[in-house]
């Protein structure tokens, strides 16, 4: 078992199951590929995918507009611009989201694709989440733990339009144990890494540099540039979920998702 890592204070947060409010949003977001060590989940195709989800997921705001998608801009809940009544220094803002282009909120999870046994990273929007947060609520059970089931993803992209993509997310079947192999390739994917650092904010410092790059003529949000609605997106930051009852290889410290597998 991996020793226990330290969690930088920019890390992406665990997901809150019961709290999170960005998951009954309508937001998506692609999958990244920025480390070429691990691998992502990719659907290229419409059709039925099977995934067994493992251990516990983070979430993370992520810019689109107005920056380059290849910049990858995460930002920072510690960055929203102050709320109605609330003052707040505006060196600590995130210029992008004071000017109104709300980050969207992503997730990512660790999972074995069964198409080809190998384990890899789900990092998707609500479309894919709130389904398996549903599941969760009525099962009282972890999407990632020992009593969790296959999960079967059905994708559908009306007039071959990917931004038109659409998801179905289905149980399949009852519990689906790790097998003693599963069990090793997942373990050797999570001791060598950390989803809370993988998709950890950039500094504000940065963002700010990035946002100085762009002309003025695109700093102004067009109305489908919005992410997340103020509401969900400006929210205090998301409280870390500690439970480890149901969480794979639990290595017993209840806060690091990437050791609780």
């Amino acid at each position: 078992m991996s020793e226990e890592k330290e969690k930088h204070p920019l890390d992406a947060h665990d997901i809150d199951w019961d709290q999170d409010p960005s998951l009954n949003s309508t937001n998506d977001d692609n999958a990244d590929k920025s480390d070429s060590k691990l691998e992502w989940v990719t659907f290229p195709k419409p059709g039925t995918y099977t995934f067994r989800f493992v251990g516990k997921g983070v979430k993370f705001l992520r810019h689109n507009k107005p920056f380059n998608f290849k910049d990858r801009v995460i930002t920072h809940a510690s960055y929203a611009p102050p709320k109605k009544d609330e003052e707040k220094d505006p060196d600590l803002v995130d210029p992008a989201w004071a000017a109104g282009f709300w980050p969207r909120s992503s997730f990512a999870m660790f999972c074995i694709d069964r198409a080809d046994g190998k384990v890899k990273i789900m990092n998707k929007g609500k479309s894919i989440f709130g389904p398996l947060k549903d599941w969760q609520d009525g099962n009282k059970s972890r999407v990632g733990g020992k009593e969790a089931p296959d999960f079967r993803i059905k994708v559908e992209r009306p007039g071959g339009d990917p931004l038109s993509t659409k998801y179905t997310v289905m149980p399949v079947g009852e519990k689906k144990p790790l097998t003693r192999e599963e069990y090793e390739s997942v373990k050797a994917v999570i001791d060598s890494a950390n989803l809370g650092s993988i998709y950890r904010a950039k500094p504000l410092a940065d963002i700010k540099e990035l946002w100085e790059s762009i002309p003025d003529d695109k700093r102004v949000p067009k109305r489908d540039d919005d992410g997340d609605s103020p509401q969900s997106a400006s929210s205090t930051i998301p409280v870390v979920d500690t439970s480890d009852d149901e969480d794979l290889f639990n290595s017993g410290n209840g806060t690091d998702e990437s050791t609780e597998f």
